[in-house]
């Protein structure tokens, strides 16, 4: 499959689960950070869909990332091997699912201590221009 194939897979399902949720699109794209009109830029295609992105809608709606990926690069028609297994799900198994999730919460806790970093800056900032002022 190439590249726009599965890019569109990708929208197309994260389309499906933002119609599914009981969250509008508004508070959705509020909630992750991006405009309402980004949203729908990325939506549509318009706009390049980053991983932060999609990482922050999923986590808005609710969404496991994993099991997200693991259905959106599913190959369309799963071919059996001789025990009846999709062979798909031999290559995805738990530890893979598992190391990928550590994964994504080291993103996250990296992402939450570079906020406290830029919050602990600003009061930084704050503090040196009331002493320049003092």
């Amino acid at each position: 499959m190439d590249p726009f194939q599965e890019s569109q897979r990708t929208l197309d399902l994260l389309r499906e689960r933002i119609e599914d949720s009981p969250l509008s699109r508004r508070e959705i794209a509020v909630r992750a950070g991006l405009s309402r009109g980004g949203l729908g830029r990325l939506l549509a295609g318009r706009s390049e869909l980053h991983l932060w992105q999609l990482l922050d809608v999923l986590a808005v709606l609710g969404e496991d990332p994993a099991t997200f990926l693991r259905k959106a690069f599913r190959p369309p028609r799963p071919r059996r091997t001789a025990t009846g297994r999709d062979p798909h799900d031999l290559a995805v198994n738990d530890d893979v699912v598992r190391i990928y999730g550590l994964g994504i919460a080291s993103i996250r806790e990296l992402r939450r201590r570079l906020g406290r970093c830029e919050e602990a800056l600003a009061e930084l900032g704050e503090r040196l221009q009331a002493s320049a002022r003092s």
